[in-house]
């Protein structure tokens, strides 16, 4: 008995804190700071650290917080209803005091490691749950575009750990890349769930202009995501990993959106597509850098140049 209530309430709290997207951030937050590096060597295993742990509370605070926002909208979808905070598992009032106490620490934590880190990530807050949760998701049928700006700030986090600028090629790319690939991720699993959307009056692409026009919208996105990934050689070390993966991957990409739009009942396959291919996309610019790195830099910097 006692073991299924810590199980029931380790699973809320994981429901609760969203704790495969906060996982996804600090992914990709942590391999753009490891591609703003000038060398593998310059890597602080105790600043990364350090960064997880603030990181992981502020991403945590913020979906907690969206969560305790969107409890009356939670509690009118099917996909969403059984979240802590609609079947009341835990209360508004528990929601907002543990999102404000996560939000606090980890802010706080991230301005003692380095200002410019730590102001992008309350700016990211302050969009996400004050613009886009209380806004743009709720008025605008391209609210999820809008939504992909702060949704694409974690590697911008990440790589001013690092760095001194966030305004690097390298940078951009990443934000970029992430930006273009949320709307395929998202309009694909708006469509499959469209009739929640409707039901919860939320004007996302599917609702309001049908399936057919967000699968129109979805591949001029994913063109632009993949057009993105095959030029990523002008802003950043490209090399045997770039041509091993990221060519093919665009193709397969391409072929599956392709059968998707004619069998909707393919979009998980697609969505799943989507979804890995992005973890790769980030993977492997650091691969080939720190290749690179290894093989130039490393050698000139044990001989002192």
């Amino acid at each position: 008995m006692r073991s299924h209530f810590i199980k029931t309430v380790f699973r809320d709290y994981l429901n609760l804190t969203k704790a495969g997207i906060v996982l996804f951030a600090l992914l990709t937050s942590s391999l753009a700071y490891f591609l703003s590096l000038n060398a593998f060597f310059q890597f602080s295993l105790e600043k990364f650290s350090l960064f997880i742990l603030a990181f992981y509370f502020v991403s945590s605070g913020s979906f907690i917080l969206n969560q305790a926002q969107e409890g009356s909208l939670d509690q009118k979808m099917n996909r969403t209803k059984k979240r802590p905070v609609p079947r009341k598992a835990v209360s508004f009032l528990q929601a907002y005091c543990l999102a404000f106490v996560f939000l606090i620490f980890g802010l706080g934590a991230l301005f003692l490691i380095k200002t410019l880190t730590a102001i992008l990530a309350f700016i990211t807050v302050i969009f996400y749950n004050g613009f886009y949760t209380l806004w743009w998701k709720k008025y605008f049928k391209y609210g999820a575009v809008l939504g992909a700006l702060p949704g694409a700030m974690p590697p911008v986090i990440g790589y001013s750990l690092g760095a001194n600028s966030i305004f690097k090629s390298e940078c951009v790319y990443l934000f970029l890349l992430l930006f273009f690939w949320q709307m395929p991720h998202f309009w694909s699993l708006a469509i499959h769930y469209r009739e929640d959307y409707k039901k919860a009056d939320i004007p996302v692409l599917p609702v309001l202009d049908g399936s057919h026009k967000t699968l129109y919208h979805i591949g001029l996105y994913l063109l632009a995501y993949l057009g993105l990934s095959l030029i990523s050689p002008l802003f950043l070390t490209a090399g045997l990993m770039y041509i091993v993966f990221l060519v093919p991957l665009a193709f397969i990409l391409l072929y599956q959106f392709h059968k998707y739009s004619y069998k909707p009942s393919r979009w998980l396959k697609f969505f799943l597509w989507v979804n890995v291919s992005i973890i790769i996309y980030f993977v492997v610019p650091v691969v080939d850098q720190w290749i690179f790195d290894y093989f130039t830099r490393w050698p000139m910097a044990s001989a002192g140049f």
